[in-house]
């Protein structure tokens, strides 16, 4: 059988466009499997307007819907937060619609941001609150308090219990040791300042800031020999 030029042509294209053009339902380059806009491939994280919009308390740090305030000491303040995770599209805000009742606070009566996801589908969100147990309460009672939170665009809304356990503040004792060696005479850097200047300086700032504000002993020593205080 005599092939015609215009049959050779065909044939050589045909080979032609197998070695060279991929296939869509060719393996292993492509299974066959559809990419739509959806697909993770076209877009992360894969927030759609069409997703619907939700917000889950995180359990890990709120177990139980409870934000517990542990071990405070009388007279300072601690801050705990209600975590979310927020699946949305765009951005929303949570804000409390009830509480929090005494005596717990809102750090901030702003309502709280939660941005557009861009790593993951969900954005973590925190909304935090406040107590400032007064003197004399370590190992009492504190009243529960309940605060609800509710996100706006969606409309949902949590119920939290808000607990704390006071401790009394614990004794700390400090004791300072300067030294009166002869060295102390040298520089202390390049500030043209003496060792000992730059050392009655730092102690002096410490007494001054010190917040604990508990009993202190201030020895010195020089030759290796300890000082009476």
């Amino acid at each position: 059988m005599v092939m015609s030029n215009r049959g050779q042509l065909d044939i050589r294209l045909i080979r032609l466009a197998q070695n060279t053009f991929t296939r869509p339902w060719y393996a292993p380059e492509n299974q066959g499997e559809p990419h739509t806009y959806k697909h993770a491939s076209i877009l992360a994280p894969p927030c759609y307007d069409t997703n619907p919009m939700r917000v889950e308390v995180i359990d890990v740090i709120n177990p139980g819907s409870v934000i517990h305030f542990n071990d405070v000491p009388e007279q300072e303040t601690a801050v705990r937060a209600a975590a979310f995770k927020n699946y949305t599209v765009r951005g929303c805000y949570s804000s409390c619609s009830a509480g929090p009742t005494a005596p717990y606070q809102l750090l901030s009566s702003d309502p709280v941001p939660v941005p557009h996801p861009t790593v993951q589908p969900y954005v973590e969100a925190r909304v935090w609150f406040e107590f400032h147990p007064s003197s004399g309460l370590g190992g009492h009672g504190v009243p529960v308090g309940t605060v609800t939170i509710q996100c706006v665009e969606t409309g949902q809304s949590f119920d939290f219990t808000l607990t704390a356990n006071v401790i009394t503040p614990p004794t700390v004792a400090v004791a300072l040791a300067l030294d009166q060696s002869g060295s102390m005479n040298d520089n202390a850097g390049f500030t043209g300042a003496k060792r000992f200047q730059v050392l009655k300086e730092a102690a002096l700032r410490f007494v001054e800031t010190d917040p604990i504000q508990q009993w202190r002993w201030i020895y010195s020593f020089r030759s290796g020999m300890l000082m009476r205080p």
